[in-house]
């Protein structure tokens, strides 16, 4: 065989082994690019899980509602964690913001103490425990503290009270009264609540606690006992 020949076959033989290596690499970036893809659709529908209040078992850092997601969607999206956590590289970053003070004259911190008084509002005449001829009292905003979490969380703590005087009722509007137009101080107390809102989301209030710190007890009387059930 003619040197020419050998060199030919070599060329040839090298030609086509990049050629093979270079097709075995592009096949394994392919398959890497198609994994990732996979992962990245996996981990937002993971973090649409958590906005609607899973509560993860490897990635518990990442929720802080205290909400939860029940029925199908809950195995699903429990399947959904499995699947992250066995074929992708995936570290989920806690979502807890930390607490902000809100000024008590901030229309935020006014908006949720509305939000929250209609609610204390509805579940009693829910319950039937309003009196017909009775409305609450709102006073003034003691403290109001905001916090994003997988929505915006809202930590109110105010003057409440209940009256029955007929001058009250008249100024009142939808069974609510404001202080000063219904001087009423005997009757009135300090409470603390708490809600989280997910404005993308139907129903987009979620209602966590409501509590006595002093004055008459509101809620034993008007406030749900049961909170499975606590949206609106």
């Amino acid at each position: 065989m003619k040197l020419w020949h050998v060199t030919l076959f070599l060329v040839v033989c090298l030609t086509l082994s990049e050629a093979g290596k270079k097709k075995k690499k592009n096949k394994e970036e392919t398959k890497t690019d198609k994994k990732n893809a996979k992962c990245e659709k996996r981990v937002g529908r993971f973090d649409q899980c958590l906005s609607l209040g899973y509560q993860p078992i490897h990635y518990k850092s990442c929720q802080d509602l205290s909400i939860e997601l029940e029925g199908k969607k809950k195995k699903t999206c429990k399947r959904l964690e499995m699947s992250i956590k066995k074929r992708c590289s995936y570290t989920c970053q806690p979502m807890l913001g930390g607490i902000t003070e809100l000024s008590v004259d901030d229309k935020d911190a006014i908006e949720a103490a509305d939000i929250g008084l209609r609610e204390l509002r509805d579940r009693a005449v829910r319950q039937g425990t309003l009196d017909e001829d009775s409305a609450f009292v709102r006073g003034e905003i003691v403290r109001a503290r905001y916090q994003v979490v997988a929505g915006e969380r809202f930590m109110i703590t105010m003057k409440l009270g209940v009256t029955d005087k007929t001058e009250c009722a008249a100024a009142a509007k939808d069974r609510i009264v404001s202080f000063s137009d219904c001087s009423h101080e005997e009757n009135m107390g300090t409470y603390y609540f708490s809600f989280v809102r997910a404005s993308w989301k139907m129903p987009q209030y979620y209602f966590e606690e409501f509590q006595d710190i002093d004055g008459p007890g509101l809620k034993t009387k008007y406030w749900e006992r049961d909170f499975t059930d606590n949206s609106r």
